[in-house]
């Protein structure tokens, strides 16, 4: 006979956000005032784009949030 119990572990995952504006070949950082002409690095096949603020996001609401 086996017993199953509710185990809940958290954080089973999360999400980091970064909001970026690509205009005129230029990279800018959205949630960081004055951080612009980032640069793209291809690393293992994915793109990243350095120095981007990424921030932790809970709910979508926060995400909502930070998009107007």
């Amino acid at each position: 006979m086996y017993m199953v119990t509710n185990v809940f572990i958290w954080p089973l995952f999360f999400f980091r956000a970064s909001y970026v504006e690509i205009y005129n070949e230029k990279v800018n950082d959205l949630l960081e005032k004055g951080k612009t002409g980032l640069k793209l690095r291809e690393v293992e096949g994915t793109t990243i784009i350095c120095g981007v603020k990424e921030e932790v996001v809970h709910t979508a609401d926060k995400v909502k949030m930070r998009s107007v």
